[in-house]
């Protein structure tokens, strides 16, 4: 039996050394998830497109949360099959990506899970060794988060002409999203018409939300036409997204 004070050292120890532990897995995910948001910036050098891509809640849920426990299970197998540790972080990474983007980059997804993993792994044997490194990663994805927060939309000489139920916009350059609010009451049936001016083959799209950000509508075959149904009063937004666009769009509404 420990005497009080040496219960109470006991504890403390053991408090520090979680502490510790927490902040390498930690620190390991925030390497991980570093040199992935790098490449998402770099492959593209588009800051709304990234702040928009980094929204995603699977990259989060996947390194900071699946990875952080995962990682900490492979602990525990690790220490009756130490040679396995590395497999298994292999294992952990394709088991992450492979579901979500299986069907349609199926390379892309094993790669990513392969070196997310890989990383990961690397990233806690530094940050256990290396007190400034675990202490940078573990705080670097609080800079990610705060790049979701502003609107890195840009618009050149935008000029809008808003209607009763419609809304037009014209410029000469026009990279982001742009809100257009669509009131409606409880049970009308909305018909939402959108045209683009496609002036330099820049890319352009769309897509509804209600107030809680929830996606609604469905398109036709053409895509120039949206209908939905007003499930409760309140206004809805049509986002419009424009990347690299130079000309307009035009959006009227019907409602019944």
């Amino acid at each position: 039996n420990y005497p009080l004070g040496g219960t109470n050292m006991v504890d403390s120890q053991n408090f520090r050394r979680g502490i510790q532990y927490a902040l390498i897995k930690l620190a390991g995910a925030g390497f991980a998830a570093t040199i992935f948001f790098s490449y998402l910036f770099l492959s593209s050098f588009d800051l709304y497109l990234f702040s928009h891509e980094i929204k995603n809640p699977f990259f989060w849920i996947g390194f900071f949360g699946f990875g952080i426990l995962l990682s900490m299970l492979i602990d525990w197998i690790a220490k009756y099959y130490p040679k396995l540790e590395v497999c298994l972080y292999i294992l952990a990474g394709l088991c992450l990506f492979l579901p979500i983007v299986w069907n349609v980059f199926p390379l892309f997804a094993a790669t990513s899970g392969l070196i997310s993993a890989l990383l990961f792994y690397i990233g806690i044997k530094i940050a256990a060794k290396v007190s400034w490194f675990k202490w940078t990663f573990a705080i670097t994805p609080i800079f990610f988060l705060l790049l979701t927060i502003p609107d890195f939309t840009v618009k050149k000489e935008w000029n809008t002409i808003r209607g009763e139920q419609s809304y037009e916009a014209y410029f000469a350059y026009f990279n982001g999203e742009e809100e257009v609010p669509i009131k409606a009451k409880k049970g009308e049936n909305v018909t939402v018409h959108i045209d683009f001016t496609n002036r330099n083959g820049g890319g352009f799209g769309y897509y509804l939300i209600d107030e809680k950000n929830r996606r609604i509508g469905l398109s036709n075959e053409e895509k120039t036409i949206l209908t939905f149904e007003a499930k409760k009063t309140e206004t809805y937004k049509l986002i419009v997204t424009g990347d690299g666009l130079q000309g307009g769009f035009e959006v009227k509404w019907e409602k019944e």
